[in-house]
C-alpha cells in the first residue's frame, strides 16, 4: 500500500503539470548540460550559477534532470519533470521507511497517507529544481542514523557511512539542508 501511495497521487500533479519561467530556465540549464561531451563538462556546466538566479547552484540536481532528459519514451515537457516525480517518490519511500522503523508498519501508512493527501506535498512532484530529492536525502540520511543507534555496534558501521553519503548527497542537491540535517543528527 506504501508504495501505490508513493507513485499514484504524484502521477495526478506529473499529468496535470503547470511550466513556469523558473521551470523552463532550469530545463534550458539542463538541456545546457546534456549538450556537453565529457563528464566533465557536465559537472562544470551543471555547477555554474544562472546569472538570473540569486541561489547558488547545486549540480546534483541538474546532472540528474540532464541524465532523465536523455530518455526518449516521453514527450520533452514530460522528460523535464520526470525527476522531479521520481525525487516525490523516492521521498515518500523513504519517509515510509522511517516511519516504519520509529513506529511500525502503520504507523508508515498513515505518514505516507497524510503526505500524499497535503497539497503542498504533492506540488514537490511537479518542481524544478526537484526540491523533494535533498528532502529524500536528508530522510535517508536520518533513517541510516536510526538503524547505526539500533545495531548498538562499533563506532563505525555500514549504516553510519550510509548516512554520511546521503548527507553528502544532500549537499550537493541542497546545500542548505544539508546543514540543517547536519545539525539534526549531531
Amino acid at each position: 500500500l506504501i508504495v501505490l501511495l508513493a507513485f499514484l497521487p504524484g502521477l495526478l500533479g506529473f499529468w496535470n503539470r503547470s511550466l513556469d519561467e523558473a521551470t523552463c530556465r532550469q530545463g534550458l540549464l539542463a538541456l545546457d548540460v546534456a549538450a556537453g561531451e565529457r563528464p566533465m563538462d557536465w559537472f562544470v556546466t551543471a555547477s555554474r550559477e544562472t546569472p538570473l538566479s540569486s541561489r547558488p547552484a547545486f549540480p546534483l540536481a541538474t546532472l540528474m534532470t540532464a541524465l532523465v532528459l536523455q530518455v526518449d519514451l516521453l514527450p520533452p515537457e514530460s522528460r523535464l519533470l520526470l525527476m522531479s516525480y521520481l525525487s516525490f517518490v523516492s521521498l515518500l519511500l523513504c519517509l515510509g521507511c522511517l516511519a516504519n522503523k520509529v513506529g511500525g508498519s502503520r504507523f508508515a501508512l498513515l505518514v505516507v497517507g497524510l503526505a500524499c493527501g497535503h497539497r503542498e506535498f504533492l506540488a514537490l512532484s511537479e518542481s524544478l529544481p526537484p526540491v523533494a530529492l535533498p528532502l529524500s536525502f536528508v530522510v535517508l540520511s536520518f533513517r541510516a542514523m536510526l538503524a547505526h543507534q539500533a545495531a548498538d555496534r562499533a563506532l563505525v558501521a555500514w549504516p553510519l557511512l550510509a548516512s554520511g553519503l546521503a548527507l553528502a548527497a544532500c549537499w550537493l542537491s541542497g546545500g542548505e539542508l544539508a546543514v540543517a540535517g547536519l545539525g539534526v543528527l549531531l
